[in-house]
């Protein structure tokens, strides 16, 4: 691809990292689109920037998606490793620090009233990897009900932002009525009526009254 100058090629560059790290195009509108927001760039004109469709990758483009995603200001104009090695940005990078949950009761507390909660014993904070809402927890996956290659097992550790966006085949955090969270992927029958599934035995929980989403999984780790 032939770029109008290096300003843009840079800016193209760590945009297309930048929604590599959210899962694709799709995703990383989704996770724009932050309850308040007027007006989020569309998924087509993020892959207008992407393609170099545009004539320009300008400054005001760049500082508005830089501010949706929770970065510094000149984010898309900080030099990336492609150069070489003297190009490299070695400034520290100001990471949103969330709660790591002792337990998916006290995950549950905290998504009611996030608010009023304060880290209990033997509870820390832990660095998200990427642009988080303000109100993201980490919490370690209990039980095998996800257990599967797509899934997750025991032990696991995943990121819940409770204000992002979520559509079929994403991961969420749903509560019941006696206010447990679970761990689900969320599925729309051909008829658009949505439900949960479990992944371990492909067990479908049809969403009523009983159930609601409040959370989407937006990053998972594995200690090895």
């Amino acid at each position: 691809m032939t770029y109008p100058n290096k300003k843009t090629e840079i800016r193209i560059r760590r945009l297309r990292q930048l929604v590599d790290s959210h899962g694709g195009t799709a995703q990383f509108v989704r996770d724009l689109a932050k309850p308040g927001v007027d007006k989020p760039p569309t998924e087509s004109y993020i892959n207008q920037l992407l393609g170099g469709h545009k004539t320009s990758f300008g400054e005001k483009s760049a500082t508005n998606i830089a501010a949706l995603a929770g970065l510094p200001e000149n984010y898309f104009d900080q030099p990336d490793d492609a150069g070489g090695r003297d190009e490299l940005d070695l400034s520290p990078v100001k990471l949103r620090m969330v709660p790591f949950l002792s337990s998916w009761v006290r995950a549950g507390e905290f998504t009611q009233s996030p608010s009023q909660y304060s880290l209990a014993e033997g509870e820390e904070l832990l660095p998200s990897p990427f642009y988080c809402g303000k109100r993201t927890y980490a919490v370690t996956v209990r039980g095998d009900s996800m257990a599967d290659p797509t899934g997750y097992f025991p032990g696991d550790i995943v990121f819940i932002d409770p204000d992002a966006g979520y559509a079929p085949g994403d991961d969420v955090v749903a509560m019941d009525k006696e206010g447990r969270l679970s761990l689900k992927r969320y599925k729309e029958h051909e008829t658009g009526e949505p439900y949960l599934l479990q992944l371990n035995g492909n067990k479908i929980i049809d969403i009523d009254g009983e159930w609601h989403v409040c959370g989407r999984v937006i990053f998972s780790a594995r200690k090895r």
